[in-house]
């Protein structure tokens, strides 16, 4: 097993064509000292564990929705104060894109991160002030993370609210052109 400097990550070993790639330590492109695989397994894992001890009749899942409904899982909600309080399955209004099924999205996301720069409550924020937050989270981060966690807003936004979408495309486009996309 390889011992990675600090600006690298270790990528496991897999198979490509019947040959074995060996382990070996690749370039971060994350400001993060782990891979974003790691988070979101443990992330989902956090998820499934708030539900132990719950039956699935106490969960209310349903088989079946209506059309133009979806299923949204049940889940375990924390408050500030800690509590614990169950947020029942149930049949939603779908909101997404008919044409395209997926298993797979874009994942969870880091909570807070861009807000530590001043980028939060975007929709009351003038231009010069998101763009002075986003450059300061660029000299922290590097353009390529500030512009996937805009990407992953602008995606996760298009169909439930429209007009924040087109600020995050907005900024995402800003940092392309003027930063180009580049690790740190």
């Amino acid at each position: 097993m390889p011992h990675c400097q600090n600006d690298e990550i270790l990528r496991k070993s897999f198979m490509r064509k019947g040959k074995r790639i060996p382990a070996s330590c690749i370039h971060r492109v994350s400001p993060y000292p782990e891979k974003y695989s790691n988070f979101q397994t443990t992330v989902l894992k956090r998820m499934t564990q708030r539900l132990r001890g719950l039956s699935k009749g106490k969960r209310g899942n349903t088989k079946k929705c209506p059309s133009g409904k979806i299923l949204r899982k049940a889940y375990v909600r924390y408050s500030k104060r800690g509590k614990r309080s169950l947020v029942k399955g149930a049949c939603i209004t779908k909101k997404g894109n008919p044409k395209r099924i997926t298993t797979k999205g874009i994942g969870p996301l880091r909570k807070g991160v861009l807000t530590q720069y001043g980028y939060i409550n975007i929709m009351n924020l003038s231009l010069k002030e998101r763009r002075d937050a986003l450059e300061q989270a660029i000299k922290q981060l590097g353009s390529l993370s500030v512009w996937k966690k805009l990407n992953a807003l602008y995606v996760y936004t298009k169909n439930t609210n429209p007009v924040l979408s087109a600020k995050y495309n907005e900024d995402r486009n800003w940092i392309r052109v003027n930063f180009g996309l580049k690790a740190l």
